[in-house]
């Protein structure tokens, strides 16, 4: 049973995006270890991690608020 996890800051994803997300990811799974089985699709797991935004840095930087803002508006 695959198990893809995503790590993101908070606020940089919206309800939206994270559906094409799970969508997205799951056909992958599908065409690349079920070889096409659409049956596969019951064993893909799809975890999104959102995190706060202190908690990650980007090049030694700490981000803030401001740049999840500025990079989800992006």
């Amino acid at each position: 049973m695959p198990t893809v996890k995503i790590s993101t800051p908070k606020g940089m994803l919206t309800e939206e995006i994270k559906k094409e997300i799970h969508k997205g990811i799951t056909e992958l799974m599908i065409k690349t270890e079920g070889r096409g089985n659409e049956d596969f699709a019951k064993f893909v797991t799809v975890i999104i991690d959102e995190q706060d935004p202190i908690n990650w840095s980007i090049g030694g930087n700490v981000v803030t608020s401001e740049i999840v803002e500025n990079l989800a508006s992006a």
